[in-house]
């Protein structure tokens, strides 16, 4: 492709990238209540209130196709397996989606077809009679020059990746630039003894902006 040839509705990409070189070697059959290491996460399930039993939520979308996939905790056997889907329309909340948890793993994949990309919609997804998770399903930025992606890479538990230090300088980072899109391409998540643990650690981690942004996520390269 000649890009010189485009028309100036160009877009550029800016590219953060929080990288970690260094690698360090699992150990095999790790024992899952085992205490970490110093520099390590705390990788035990926290037994939350099921209020709070939504973790975190990804979203895309592309081709007017809103996609959402919740990430839960563990369910109790007399949990509801129903997740739902509600967005912000004219001052009232009006489900457009529902679906059924993935056992195992506890995943809730949503779809809403027909979306409507050109405008900003408020959403939440709810579980049970108390769980709500919110955040905001953002308009296309066609009418942007540049967009802004935020690539991450490397963060996982390890220490040479950052083990259990607090993200927050790089989540205030990515809400001072209001990046567009997040892209973690890969090694979010490294302990493939306790990959869901690892996972949902993930979730604390960032979303409190994965919530309000399209994310493309490599857990593991």
């Amino acid at each position: 492709m000649n890009l010189q040839n485009r028309k100036p509705m160009a877009l550029c990409c800016l590219i953060m990238f929080f990288t970690c070189s260094s690698l360090l070697a699992q150990r095999d059959g790790a024992d899952p209540n085992e205490r970490p290491r110093p520099g390590e996460a705390d990788l035990t399930i926290p037994n939350v209130e099921r209020s709070e039993v939504i973790c975190f939520a990804l979203y895309t979308v592309h081709d007017h196709t809103l996609k959402l996939t919740a990430q839960l905790y563990p369910l109790e056997s007399n949990d509801s397996k129903t997740v739902r889907l509600e967005i912000m329309k004219d001052g009232q909340w009006l489900e457009v989606a529902r679906t059924t948890v993935i056992e195992p793993g506890w995943t809730a994949p949503l779809r809403v077809e027909n979306w409507d990309d050109t405008q900003a919609v408020k959403y939440r997804v709810l579980h049970g009679p108390a769980a709500k998770y919110e955040g905001l399903i953002r308009k296309n930025p066609l009418d942007k020059d540049e967009i802004v992606v935020a690539g991450f890479t490397g963060n996982s538990i390890l220490s040479a990746h950052g083990g259990d230090i607090s993200r927050q300088d790089l989540i205030d980072n990515v809400k001072k630039i209001d990046a567009d899109v997040l892209f973690f391409s890969g090694d979010q998540v490294y302990d493939h003894n306790r990959h869901y643990a690892a996972w949902l650690k993930f979730g604390r981690d960032f979303g409190d902006i994965i919530k309000d942004r399209p994310t493309l996520c490599l857990p593991d390269d």
